[in-house]
């Protein structure tokens, strides 16, 4: 029997050149978004037979990632991709281990850096070697890069590079829009005339040189700087160092991220407050400081008026789909003109210290900027936890005059647990103000990326082809709740499952017995909290997931 199924060598070559696009994965380690891509995994399909190889190598967009001094079949890819179609734009990925005499990633710049230096777009330059920078390291580099429009350099050496990239300093780099610097002793002194999109990792220069370099960067408006090695304070009157806030008048997001409590009142003070859309993420603080009072940045550094309150408890970002004792509670202020997050690192485990609650209560305990806001969420509080959380929060959404809706986020993939209303306000306190609170929403989610990724670290990837069985989530705990009186003033409660989720009907005829509107929404998207335009990062890698267009 002659099937009428094509045989599949037979797709056309624009699909198969369709398909293949997407089997190189991308390799985005720094912030900011990336071109490259790990091509090495076109090998095996690019030695299966003649035909796959002919449509691989026919595809010159697959190619324009290069990897120097990475193993022989990379070599090979890198030297095919630099001849094979000299039009297009290349992003480089170099990693200098040893010295010149050693490491086969000089004898490939030797080679392959003319052509690399004049179609570049991206250069990632890793130096992870101890002994003396090379001789050949200024000549090598020192030519125009016309393209080249992202450039990240870690110097993870002993040595100190007295400049990071020797065309910084002949003005080569015109075009450069995106920069990363890790680990690096001294800053570039240029100007930066198109720089959008600056990170600072990890570096130990002074303080000076930090903030001269923002005052070179004019059309900045994206800056990360996540932890100063230098053990110094500013060594001056912070109004001695350079005035920066006309320099940047472009500048709209802003993170600081694991500086110490020394440092961080300086940076709050020098980086100027975009008046017409900012967004500002502190996160990694130090609670209970005197150098860092988390309400107080929320407040002072929030522009207009605070519509939404944003209250979350995310895993550490170092294993987030493990289970582990520490945990980032943040808080964020969002408005029209204003989004402002703080979050700091805390221990969980009673029997050792907790912070997060007192930390919470601490940083709200001022509701002076709150009085217009009408929308609060709270976002992946464990139930095992909320014993310790539950006055806190409950206490910080009270007395909000103007508060209309409370959304509770619960992530079943890392912890189940049943619907639950005590963290809302209880019209039977004395200090009820919530007058306007008329809606309740209860999201339960199922997290697929945690799923996949559990299943990976297991190997077991058959479960993901089992068929979902549909669990039933009780409202028990809801109708003890609502029988109780304390929430008289809901007019709607809406109850926003992923599919996997169900309700038992005679529950829910029950709990409509209490609340006039009772919604069921049904959906694998899970509601997130929008982000104001300004405040969305299209140049966002996806490692800091919070400019990426929603809060989590």
């Amino acid at each position: 029997m002659v099937s009428l199924c094509p045989p599949v060598l037979n797709l056309p070559v624009e699909v198969w050149h369709r398909i293949l696009e997407y089997v190189p994965e991308p390799e985005n380690g720094d912030f900011w978004l990336s071109s490259m891509a790990d091509t090495a995994m076109l090998l095996p399909m690019s030695q299966t037979c003649r035909h796959f190889r002919d449509l691989a190598i026919s595809h010159p967009a697959l190619w324009q990632s290069v990897k120097i001094g990475a193993g022989p079949n990379e070599r090979i890819l890198a030297r095919d991709a630099v001849t094979r179609k000299p039009s297009l734009s290349l992003s480089a990925d170099i990693s200098l281990s040893s010295d010149r005499e050693t490491d086969v990633a000089w004898t490939d710049m030797e080679n392959f850096w003319p052509e690399v230096a004049a179609r570049a777009r991206e250069l990632h330059l890793v130096l992870t070697y101890r002994q003396r920078v090379d001789p050949l390291w200024d000549p090598l580099f020192d030519r125009p890069y016309p393209r080249l429009e992202y450039f990240s350099f870690c110097d993870a050496t002993a040595e100190k590079i007295p400049i990071p990239f020797t065309p910084f300093a002949q003005g080569l780099t015109s075009h450069l829009r995106r920069l990363n610097l890790r680990s690096v002793s001294v800053l570039p002194w240029c100007e930066f005339p198109s720089l959008t999109h600056l990170a600072l990792e990890d570096v130990n220069a002074s303080h000076a040189s930090l903030i001269g370099l923002l005052g070179r960067c004019s059309n900045l408006e994206s800056l990360i700087i996540r932890n100063i090695r230098r053990r110094a304070m500013p060594n001056a009157a912070w109004h001695e160092y350079p005035d920066i806030s006309k320099s940047l008048p472009r500048l709209r997001r802003v993170v600081l991220q694991d500086l110490r409590d020394t440092f961080l009142p300086f940076y709050l003070y020098k980086i100027p407050k975009h008046p017409h859309g900012y967004s500002l993420q502190v996160v990694g603080v130090t609670a209970f400081t005197k150098y860092c009072d988390a309400g107080a940045i929320l407040r002072d550094h929030s522009v207009g008026p605070v519509k939404t309150v944003h209250i979350s408890l995310e895993p550490s970002r170092w294993n987030p789909t493990e289970p582990t004792d520490f945990y980032t509670p943040s808080v964020a202020f969002l408005g029209q003109q204003s989004v402002v997050r703080v979050g700091t690192m805390t221990r969980l485990e009673a029997q050792r210290c907790v912070d997060g609650p007192d930390w919470l209560r601490h940083t709200l305990r001022d509701k002076s900027a709150l009085q217009s806001v009408s929308d609060v969420w709270v976002v992946n509080f464990r139930p095992s936890w909320w014993d310790a959380f539950e006055i806190p929060l409950r206490d910080n959404i009270s007395g909000l005059p103007a508060l209309e809706v409370v959304t509770i986020v619960m992530d079943q993939s890392r912890d189940c647990g049943e619907p639950d209303l005590r963290i809302l306000p209880d019209s039977r306190d004395p200090v009820f103000d919530s007058h306007r609170l008329k809606t309740a929403r209860l999201v339960y989610t199922y997290d697929r990326e945690v799923e996949y990724r559990r299943a990976a670290d297991t190997g077991q990837y058959g479960d993901l082809l089992k068929p979902r069985e549909t669990k039933q989530l009780s409202l028990s705990k809801v109708l003890e709740q609502l029988k109780t009186g304390a929430f008289e003033y809901l007019d709607r409660l809406v109850l926003h499952i992923a599919p996997r989720f169900a309700f038992d009907d005679a529950e829910l005829a029950e709990v409509r017995g209490y609340v006039p509107q009772v919604d069921i929404e049904c959906s694998d998207e899970t509601p997130r909290v929008p982000l104001p335009e300004y405040a969305r990062e299209p140049e966002a890698s996806g490692c800091f997931e919070y400019w990426n267009g929603v809060f989590h």
